[in-house]
């Protein structure tokens, strides 16, 4: 079933989501991403060129002393009031407050995705060929919904992950309210 759009609407809610800043907070999104990335792919170089390999850091063949060696250079990269919470151990713990409990858990946290991003990168550097990339004589499919309020929740999900949480809330209620409207105009 096609369903018509009301092209007035969409003019209406696309005006408010330029309004409230979306798009220019979208582009910032996506230039900080691009940098983050650049700069992820620069620190696994200098794992990759002091001879550190992905299988070193995850899986059945990590290396406790690689393992090691890289969790005490994501640490030691932080601020040093992180590190004193990071090194304080055992009942010590819950002499802490809540917010630096809670900082603690979330700087805990941090060590395994950043090693994460390490391996994923050292993995590009180990295999060249993206992952996920076709040969020249496949041909790859993208579905895509024909459903605009599928479409809308796709990019609601994907802002989700580029943008700190003031804008997501602020993208998310927009397009909420979008996808309200074509649900009502729907009726």
């Amino acid at each position: 079933m096609k369903t018509e759009l009301n092209v007035s609407v969409v003019e209406s809610v696309y005006a408010a989501l330029v309004a409230v800043g979306v798009v220019g907070d979208m582009s910032k999104a996506d230039e900080v991403q691009a940098k983050a990335d650049r700069t992820w792919a620069k620190i696994s170089q200098s794992f990759w060129k002091a001879g550190v390999r992905a299988g070193h850091l995850s899986g059945a063949t990590k290396v406790p002393e690689y393992y090691a060696a890289a969790k005490r250079t994501v640490i030691e990269s932080w601020p040093a009031n992180h590190q004193r919470l990071l090194a304080i151990k055992g009942h010590d713990v819950a002499d802490l407050s809540d917010s630096e409990q809670g900082l603690r858990a979330k700087r805990q946290a941090d060590i395994g995705a950043y090693i994460g991003l390490i391996v994923r990168h050292l993995r590009k550097m180990e295999d060249p060929k993206a992952r996920g990339t076709k040969s020249k004589g496949e041909t790859e499919t993208k579905t895509e919904s024909a459903d605009p309020i599928v479409t809308i929740q796709g990019w609601i999900n994907q802002a989700t992950k580029m943008v700190d949480v003031a804008d997501v809330d602020r993208f998310q209620n927009a397009g909420l309210e979008m996808i309200a409207l074509m649900r009502k105009m729907r009726k």
